[in-house]
């Protein structure tokens, strides 16, 4: 731990201060980061995990754990922006400090605010990137429940969105037209214990497995944190099936590139497996991810729900006596749909390519 750099950032006057839960994160935002670096702008980047730390000229990196010192410091630190992927500021250990100008929230997941996030997760942010209009709308019917809220929002589009696209074209794409025999089955983290993890993945493993297919499996990050017992038994179960692999990799970049079809119940990375990547999506869409027993306030639509109403495929089906023949149907009318997701991609999200010079200009108006 570095005290010289954390007396800097108590006893400092910012502009810029980036918080990161840990570096799974750092991918939601690095273009955003990258670009306020080429202004040649200093910045602090502070994280909960030693290892999380940023190599770029500007920079001053600072590790302050997980506990105690964590939340004394964010309460007393003084910034003019200070950025977060954290929901529900203020509502639990991490709190607010008087002398932060603007808090701002940056998504990592583009999904709808209303649904799979708590009542009150965004009430304390000065600032919001959204990440296109479905959000704006959103928030906008959530200001009319809470008039007392004054938020801002900044039409950002999603920084995620650029860094896979950049990735993605300087690389060999994995896409096999003939058949489609490498899954990768990613389990939205859910409150609610009846959940496709709990109750149902082992069984969609071992399916696929019989069927001499690959299959990926790649839990949540909450995951790790909550459901480590359930996680060890699949561990435990297929470690030594040469058609499985366990990934806890911090970017989900290569799973997402390796495989041929993306299975979930309603984990945000189905839209970016999807519009990205532009591969299929298999639903178990019986446990639907409700954080918000009040979602309806706002509507009863989903961006995730669109897009899996759109482009992808549901299971209902209580057994798997008939999913081979869903992913038959995959195999044959998916790429139908590829130049549908393109002008959808294009028609529902701000700035594609452009989102970090964007929001770095927009955000300099406010300073």
């Amino acid at each position: 731990m570095n005290f010289r750099n954390i007396l800097k950032l108590i006893f400092g006057k910012h502009k810029y201060v980036f918080f990161s839960e840990d570096k799974n994160y750092q991918k939601y935002f690095i273009n955003f980061i990258k670009k306020i670096d080429s202004k040649n702008e200093k910045f602090f980047y502070i994280s909960s995990e030693n290892d999380d730390y940023l190599e770029f000229q500007n920079v001053t990196n600072v590790y302050i754990g997980k506990r105690f010192l964590r939340n004394i410091i964010l309460q007393i630190i003084s910034s003019k922006f200070l950025f977060l992927t954290i929901t529900d500021l203020g509502n639990h250990d991490l709190k607010r400090s008087k002398l932060v100008k603007k808090y701002v929230y940056i998504f990592h997941s583009p999904m709808s605010i209303h649904r799979s996030y708590t009542k009150n997760a965004f009430n304390n942010y000065d600032i919001i990137f959204c990440t296109g209009d479905y959000q704006l709308n959103e928030f906008k019917k959530e200001d009319k429940i809470k008039p007392k809220l004054k938020r801002e929002y900044i039409k950002t589009g999603y920084f995620y969105f650029d860094y896979l696209q950049e990735k993605y074209s300087t690389i060999k794409k994995n896409i096999n037209n003939n058949s489609f025999d490498t899954f990768l089955l990613a389990p939205s983290w859910n409150y609610n214990d009846d959940n496709f993890l709990n109750l149902q993945v082992i069984d969609v493993i071992q399916f696929l497995l019989t069927q001499n297919n690959k299959v990926i499996f790649r839990p949540h990050l909450e995951h790790f944190k909550r459901s480590f017992k359930i996680l060890n038994s699949i561990r435990d179960k297929f470690s030594n099936n040469k058609n499985f692999e366990f990934d806890n990799n911090n970017s989900n970049f290569e799973s997402m590139n390796k495989a041929d079809i993306l299975i979930t119940d309603t984990s945000g990375i189905s839209i970016e497996f999807c519009l990205i990547f532009k591969k299929p999506v298999i639903y178990f869409d019986k446990y639907l991810k409700i954080h918000n027993s009040e979602f309806t306030q706002i509507s009863e639509k989903t961006i995730e729900d669109e897009v899996k109403s759109l482009f992808g495929y549901s299971y209902t089906n209580e057994n798997l006596d008939s999913f081979l023949n869903l992913i038959h149907q995959v195999e044959k009318d998916f790429l139908s749909k590829e130049k549908k997701i393109e002008e959808y991609l294009k028609h529902n999200f701000y700035n594609l390519n452009c989102s970090a010079e964007y929001s770095y200009n927009k955000i300099n108006e406010n300073s």
